[in-house]
């Protein structure tokens, strides 16, 4: 989840991801959910007596140069047609910049990612005075890679 000023009111606004795919905001007087699937990186696990919990992908909240609240998203690409319940195999990944328009939270920029998206962060590693975007990615042959992008 992440909180963020969506729609420039003034209030704090929740956003999260519905089953780890469904983007669902809510305002100070209204609910919002997207059609898109966004996350796909929801993690099951198990524990002791079969006790199942779950990690759900990261938002984050950011303030663009131009003033107005940006929602990073993690988007991960099935690779088959066919949505599978259990079985997720992802080839292809973005990140994904939404702003509210007035309506909904459309697209202001995507950034594309070869492999899979575990997670992702905004920090300074480099040390250059601003920050970086660093995506943890699984690529091909289950290679993990962390890579730095600049802010887009």
């Amino acid at each position: 989840f992440a909180w963020g000023d969506w729609d420039g009111d003034g209030a704090e606004d929740l956003a999260l991801l519905q089953g780890g795919e469904r983007l669902r905001l809510f305002f100070k007087n209204a609910k919002w959910s997207s059609d898109e699937r966004y996350g796909g990186n929801k993690a099951d696990f198990s524990w002791e007596d079969n006790e199942m919990g779950s990690v759900y992908p990261r938002l984050l909240a950011y303030k663009a140069a131009t003033g107005k609240m940006q929602l990073w998203v993690p988007h991960n690409i099935q690779y088959s047609p066919i949505r599978l319940a259990r079985l997720k195999i992802y080839k292809d990944a973005e990140i994904v910049a939404l702003a509210w328009n007035g309506l909904e939270m459309a697209p202001v920029w995507k950034l594309p990612v070869a492999g899979m998206v575990a997670d992702f962060g905004l920090a300074d590693v480099m040390q250059r005075g601003s920050a970086q975007l660093w995506v943890a990615a699984v690529g091909a042959g289950d290679k993990s890679l962390l890579i730095a992008y600049q802010v887009p």
